[in-house]
């Protein structure tokens, strides 16, 4: 998967093996398929025996079904492993709510009874610093530990969004009047870029999302200091 962002999440490596694994499959069935058909145009032009085209008819149907079995449970694998609330976590639930046009995160079930709400704006040109990316840093961004899991629970305050990070295999579809969860699992800590995938009106390009993976210490200090 060279021709691919790098992987950052745990289930980017996962969705990136099943990528490679098809493609092995692939390349195997072409492979094979134009070996087969050019045996059958050799022996064709020398008068093949057509009771042998049974066997080989069994063999392409027999082989494919196999593949697509084996293709099928290693999808269904991964498409239950990266849905919902398949297993408990250790506490940390991150809300998202999407409007026209900015993102508001909130964190909750940290061992506190208080909630941390907050919006999470474009930041103006005006406003960047060195090193910032044009249109995809904001003013405040999402806190997340690595090495954990999480839970992001989105949605919408207005009308569809979608809520999409690449290099971590993130891609909530944020509804209105329903919640969309994801487990977010962060292996190697960095700062990780994002916007909103879906066209949700004028200023759609202007609400991007930036994660910061952290250390669980880093980010209970910074939950204290808000």
């Amino acid at each position: 998967g060279g021709w691919l962002q790098n992987a950052i999440g745990l289930d980017r490596f996962r969705i990136e093996w099943f990528h490679n694994y098809c493609i092995g499959y692939i390349w195997s069935v072409l492979l094979v398929v134009g070996l087969k058909l050019h045996l059958l145009y050799c022996r064709y032009h020398s008068r093949l025996v057509w009771g042998s085209m049974a066997v080989i008819e069994f063999t392409w149907t027999l082989i494919p079904t196999f593949i697509l079995a084996l293709v099928g449970l290693h999808s269904l694998d991964l498409l239950y492993s990266t849905s919902g609330y398949w297993h408990e976590i250790f506490g940390l639930v991150v809300k998202v709510w999407a409007h026209q046009w900015y993102w508001s995160y909130e964190y909750s079930d940290m061992n506190c009874n208080n909630r941390l709400r907050y919006d999470s704006y474009i930041k103006p040109l005006l406003s960047l610093e060195l090193g910032d990316y044009r249109l995809l840093e904001v003013d405040y961004r999402a806190i997340v530990p690595t090495a954990l899991d999480a839970i992001l629970v989105v949605t919408s305050d207005d009308l569809l969004h979608s809520f999409s990070i690449p290099t971590i295999s993130v891609k909530i579809d944020a509804n209105p009047a329903r919640l969309n969860a994801r487990i977010l699992m962060i292996v190697i800590p960095g700062l990780y870029y994002g916007q909103c995938s879906e066209l949700c009106g004028v200023n759609h390009s202007f609400m991007p999302i930036v994660i910061e993976a952290t250390s669980l210490s880093s980010l209970q200090l910074w939950l204290i200091l808000w």
